[in-house]
């Protein structure tokens, strides 16, 4: 693990000998497709142009068997989709929406899968600067109301099936042709509750990334930080009485990742491996040592 979490350091001089190229001169341009984000939480606050539709398919596998907390907890295999469609409405406007599956399968525990779809997110990114317009970065304000579209029953995720809202600000600025950095904050939460008679804790994110994306060859390379704060929720018993299910947690994770562009049909690849520097959690807890985090997307 020490060996691993030294990855990040590697990428930064990678980038930073990338930059003291590029300061001497380079004059070709990178692919347009690159310097996306490959954590499935980063968006960063540049916006399409008018006109243009992105899709994306964004997945994190995250093996859970470190005992955090406590003693006895399962050990859980996460997986998470999640399929984000984004179209520019404007230059300063656009148009967002996820649809996310989760599958946890539990080891020695019944019902084995506590799976499902996910509440769908539907909103908009509105531009207050725009770097494309002049700006000397952007700033991206953002909401979008969570729908109710997760699936009821003991097998599936507990507290899905709610409305919800999101709000977010977000900060991207391209230093150079070559050189960006992301910056997304970001506040979740339910209005209501769900499946299970769960009404789950309200989310904080902070985000953030440092990309170069080389001008010879299709690649681009990055760091990337996802760090998240989940409020406990909160479970209504048959009785009526309401208590809190300690279900808290604080996450932050940073990693190296990658993007390769196919610029013939404007699709580009990317992979991250992002690693934890903070877990803490209410109560006993199995968390993973390193997430894999893998996306694919496409522009129209």
């Amino acid at each position: 693990m020490n060996k691993l979490s030294l990855l990040p350091l590697i990428i930064y001089f990678i980038s930073i000998n990338a930059m003291s190229a590029d300061a001497k001169g380079n004059t070709s341009s990178p692919s347009k497709i690159l310097g996306a984000p490959v954590n499935t939480a980063i968006s960063g606050g540049s916006l399409l142009p008018q006109g243009m539709l992105l899709t994306a398919v964004n997945s994190s596998f995250r093996d859970k068997d470190n005992q955090i907390k406590g003693s006895g907890s399962p050990d859980i295999y996460s997986q998470i989709w999640l399929l984000k469609i984004r179209y520019g409405m404007t230059d300063r406007l656009e148009g967002v929406t996820v649809g996310s599956y989760i599958n946890n399968r539990r080891d020695n525990m019944s019902p084995e899968h506590i799976e499902g779809v996910g509440d769908q997110s539907v909103g908009l990114s509105y531009a207050l600067l725009s770097q494309r317009a002049g700006a000397p970065f952007w700033l991206t304000v953002g909401g979008a109301v969570l729908l109710p579209t997760g699936q009821d029953g003991d097998n599936h995720l507990p507290g899905n099936g709610a409305w919800g809202g999101r709000a977010s600000v977000s900060l991207t600025k391209f230093f150079t042709p070559n050189i960006k950095g992301d910056m997304d904050f970001i506040f979740q939460g339910p209005f209501e509750r769900g499946n299970q008679d769960v009404k789950r804790g309200n989310e904080f994110q902070w985000n953030t990334q440092f990309r170069y994306m080389f001008s010879e060859i299709p690649w681009d390379i990055g760091v990337e930080s996802a760090y998240s704060h989940n409020d406990s929720g909160t479970r209504e018993l048959s009785t009526g009485r309401v208590i809190n299910n300690q279900s808290g947690t604080t996450e932050w994770v940073i990693g190296p990742s990658f993007n390769v562009a196919i610029d013939s049909i404007n699709v580009w690849l990317g992979f991250g491996s992002f690693f934890p520097v903070m877990q803490e959690v209410k109560s006993a807890t199995k968390m993973e040592n390193v997430r894999w985090e893998f996306k694919v997307g496409k522009t129209w």
